[in-house]
């Protein structure tokens, strides 16, 4: 297993930036070129390789240049020096040791908080225990960053459904955690009902509203009904739910799930389902900076659409 050390340092501390571009022929057949740019950067700390796009990508990104732009112009060596000296920025850069060059891994600003990939799969473990909820399947890949599934409900039947868990930690600059669980149909996967969360890798507060969110999602999972059953409703019925609302939450709330109904609950016969109401009510959950108690609200009237 590669060394992997982290570095901090200030980008006016970069003495010297190259650029180099070069035509490496690709492996596959047919006989094809392509070319490649990489970014060396100089430094009283080291030398560091920015070898792949991904990383000079992460590193221009907290110069807030862009790759894209910056690749076109000749000048882009004293361009980027010039913006490290004048920025004067903390960055993180994570690589890994080389004979020449330090390999870079990731760039990340100085607020970045990283979270190791086994802290966080103790973290659920843990949180699934005090729920009381266990897990019949888990699966974890690791390729950019980890992603995890837990599948609670092992079912088989093609209309039949399960409750299921998801977290992807990409450990990057530019994401995040994320997380979402809900109610998936056994014959394609798709969500009946769903909601998610999202952590930045930013601040000394990271663990803790990470602790917090994956909470709210495991409770939310723990009391779905895996029995749910598809329901005929006509669009009135359907509608008078959501109109009920206005009594108990704030009317800019209800008014856009409302406009969001006409448009997705309207049949030219007349009638929906409970899934497709759920789906409505649930819809803005992860969209929208509304507080907690609203989305709670929502996600509890769209679990009762789904087993009353």
């Amino acid at each position: 297993m590669a060394d992997f050390h982290e570095v901090e340092l200030k980008t006016s501390e970069i003495t010297n930036v190259k650029w180099v571009r070069y035509k490496r022929r690709k492996p596959d057949p047919p006989p094809k070129f392509e070319f490649v740019n990489q970014l060396i950067l100089y430094t009283p700390k080291g030398t560091f390789l920015l070898a792949k796009r991904e990383r000079i990508s992460q590193f221009l990104r907290q110069l807030g240049l862009s790759y894209n732009k910056l690749v076109k112009q000749p000048d882009k060596e004293q361009l980027i020096l010039g913006t490290c000296r004048e920025l004067d920025k903390t960055i993180k850069l994570a690589y890994s040791p080389g004979v020449v060059h330090n390999f870079v891994t990731r760039v990340v600003s100085g607020e970045f908080t990283g979270i190791p990939h086994s802290q966080l799969l103790s973290m659920i473990h843990r949180i699934l225990q005090k729920k009381g909820l266990k897990y019949e399947k888990r699966e974890i890949e690791f390729s950019r960053g980890m992603f995890a599934a837990f599948i609670f409900d092992l079912k088989h039947e093609p209309e039949a459904h399960y409750r299921a868990l998801y977290v992807f930690n990409y450990n990057d600059g530019r994401h995040a955690v994320k997380m979402w669980g809900g109610l998936f149909v056994v014959k394609c996967g798709n969500p009946i009902l769903m909601t998610s969360a999202r952590v930045i890798h930013r601040g000394g507060a990271v663990l803790m509203d990470l602790e917090k969110k994956m909470l709210g999602l495991v409770e939310f999972v723990k009391r779905l009904d895996v029995n749910a059953r598809l329901r005929s409703m006509t669009y009135e019925e359907a509608m008078g739910v959501i109109r009920g609302l206005y009594s108990e939450l704030p009317q800019y709330a209800v008014y856009q799930i409302e406009q969001l109904a006409r448009q997705r609950l309207y049949n030219p016969d007349g009638r929906t389902t409970n899934w497709v109401l759920a789906n409505v009510l649930t819809y803005y959950v992860p969209r929208k900076p509304w507080p907690d108690y609203v989305k709670f609200k929502l996600m509890e009237r769209a679990r009762q659409v789904l087993t009353r």
